[in-house]
């Protein structure tokens, strides 16, 4: 049923025209359309340390113009198998390593499709930092929601989240009682009592996040 109305939109953008494609724009000094140099990965202007090059175009004045940080720079042992903070960075044997600065929705589609990546080293296990930010972002369930149980049929609610690509191990409470440790790709399940309920999970940096939802009967 789709078919034909996909085809009438190609068709709508004048395929094939004999005409060509639409001119660029003329505008004025202050915002014309032009072409500027990028990072094919990010879209941004490159670094030194981007691989690649490319051409798009951007509106003077207009379009945004930021610097690429498709990468960071980690600093690691020199196996490659550890990496370090600045507070837990030895004075010496440090090697400084660049890896894919990577969303954590895209790590985890990474994961969950077994698409090989380059991923940062466990942080060292002797560091005493607490981290404040990149705590694990909870997919499921749903913050502030209702869910509905059949007490006939009760059916388990899954526990998901995504996490920065240098993450290992999360761990989830219910209630503030520890449930279950596992991977941040790993399916968890778990069956749902009537209530108030908070979840939190936290990772293998001490970061966490709490949500709460409440559980009722049908």
């Amino acid at each position: 049923t789709a078919t034909p109305l996909l085809f009438q939109l190609f068709n709508a953008l004048d395929y094939n025209s004999p005409k060509g494609w639409f001119s660029p724009p003329r505008g004025d000094s202050t915002s014309r359309l032009d072409r500027r140099v990028i990072c094919p990965e990010s879209g941004q202007a490159p670094e030194p340390t981007c691989t690649g090059r490319g051409i798009d175009y951007f509106i003077m004045g207009v379009s945004r113009y930021e610097r690429c940080q498709h990468q960071r720079l980690i600093q690691t042992n020199a196996a490659g198998t550890l990496s370090y903070c600045v507070q837990c960075q030895p004075d010496s044997g440090a090697v400084a390593r660049y890896y894919p600065n990577l969303a954590p929705e895209l790590t985890t589609w990474y994961e969950a499709s077994r698409i090989p990546y380059l991923r940062i080293p466990p942080h060292n296990p002797t560091c005493d930092r607490v981290f404040a930010t990149g705590a694990p972002l909870i997919t499921s369930p749903n913050n502030k929601s209702d869910y509905f149980v059949d007490p006939k049929a009760p059916a388990d609610m899954q526990l998901a989240c995504q996490t920065a690509n240098d993450v290992q191990t999360v761990y989830w409470y219910l209630n503030d009682k520890l449930y279950r440790q596992a991977s941040p790709t790993d399916a968890v399940f778990f069956g749902p009592r009537p209530g108030p309920l908070k979840i939190s999970c936290a990772d293998d940096k001490g970061r966490h996040t709490d949500i709460r939802v409440l559980i009722k009967r049908e």
